[in-house]
Order: structure tokens, then C-alpha cells, then sequence
């Protein structure tokens, strides 16, 4: 028996590690396969954007749309932080509010003379 020299080794070697990496390779594919194809099943198919489209083409309009969004976004900001602060004030105040009431009706009864 022919003992195989570090040439044939180092090829046979080479030819398995070549097999083994066509191996992987071929199931990676497939996964990548099945993994775009699930993906573009799961989202929609996108419409081409012609918001995007319109606003690369009219640069200084979408400046000033942008700037009267942020204006009007500001606005309701502001009127919910308004709206919030006047209902925390009316929470906090309504219990003082309620004794202030009830002390005042009890000392109009009491100073009412009985008329008997």
C-alpha cells in the first residue's frame, strides 16, 4: 500500500473543503430565498412616492410647507398644554372651592334666626 504524499493530502483536503463550502453556500441561498420571499408576501407592494418626487422637485414649496406644519404643530402644543394647565388648576382648586361653599351655606343657616 501506497502510502499518499502532502500533495494528494493537501488536495483531497482542498476538494472536500470546497464541497463542504458549495454545501453552505447553497443552503444559505435557499435561506435567503425563503426569507425575501416571505418578507415581499408580508409587506405590500410600494407605489412609486410621488410625495417624494413632488418635494425634491419643488424644494423651496416644501420648505415652506414644512415650516407651516411646524407652525401649526407649535400651535396645538401650545393650546393642549393650555387646556391641561387649566384642568389641573380646576382638580387642585375644586376641593377648597367645595369647603368654601359648604362653610358658607352652614354659616348662612346658622346666623338665620329660627323663627318659631
Amino acid at each position: 500500500m501506497q502510502i499518499p504524499n502532502f500533495e494528494q493530502i493537501s488536495h483531497r483536503l482542498e476538494t472536500i473543503r470546497d464541497q463542504a463550502i458549495a454545501g453552505y453556500l447553497v443552503q444559505i441561498d435557499q435561506l435567503n430565498q425563503t426569507a425575501s420571499q416571505a418578507l415581499q408576501n408580508f409587506l405590500p407592494p410600494a407605489p412609486p412616492s410621488t410625495q417624494l418626487t413632488w418635494l425634491v422637485s419643488h424644494p423651496l414649496q416644501a420648505l415652506f410647507l414644512g415650516l407651516l406644519l411646524l407652525s401649526l404643530l407649535s400651535g396645538l402644543f401650545s393650546a393642549l398644554s393650555k387646556l391641561s394647565e387649566q384642568l389641573w388648576l380646576f382638580l387642585l382648586r375644586a376641593p377648597f372651592q367645595l369647603i368654601g361653599w359648604l362653610f358658607s351655606g352652614l354659616t348662612r343657616k346658622l346666623a338665620k334666626p329660627s323663627q318659631k
